[in-house]
């Protein structure tokens, strides 16, 4: 049976993955931080279907250890400060929970398991804002990151494990 790891489980998307990979057969584990523990309302009805690990993307010794623990075959990273105005607000929040702990997570992999696959979603918002409005964006498309959560996307985008 594959485990997959979801940080991010109680978001909308973590939780809709949580349910997809439970009826594909897997063994769920999920990263829930501690200001998200009351929060559990997504996915409150495979709380019995799933194992939840408290930690914290802002905490590299909790992820480390729930990797380590887990041990998962896949590791989603549907976690991230995903508000675009309050990016602004929180701006060194937003570049350090959704750009640097996506190379932190790849660090741990490959010293922890080098055979762990990982998964992180990326944004539209990397291309900014587009300049030909006849051109749909492609993987292709130059990046444009305008806000501090597309530059942390970015950011994201290119880390990658040395």
């Amino acid at each position: 049976m594959k485990k997959a790891l979801i940080a991010g489980i109680t978001g909308q998307d973590g939780s809709y993955l949580a349910e997809f990979l439970i009826k594909k057969g897997y063994e769920v584990h999920g990263i829930i931080r501690a200001s998200s523990v009351d929060n559990t309302k997504n996915i409150k009805h495979i709380l019995n279907k799933i194992s939840i690990h408290k930690g914290d993307l802002g905490d590299p010794l909790s992820i480390y250890n729930i990797i380590k623990r887990v041990n998962p075959d896949e590791i989603y990273n549907e976690a991230d400060q995903d508000h675009v105005s309050w990016s602004y607000d929180t701006a060194s929040y937003s570049y350090d929970i959704t750009g640097a702990a996506v190379g932190r997570f790849l660090e741990m992999i490959k010293e922890i398991n080098p055979k762990i696959k990982f998964f992180q979603p990326l944004s539209s918002n990397i291309f900014g804002k587009v300049q030909d409005d006849t051109k749909a964006q492609t993987e292709d498309s130059p990046l444009n990151p305008i806000s501090p959560y597309a530059c942390a996307k970015t950011f994201a985008y290119h880390s990658k494990i040395l």
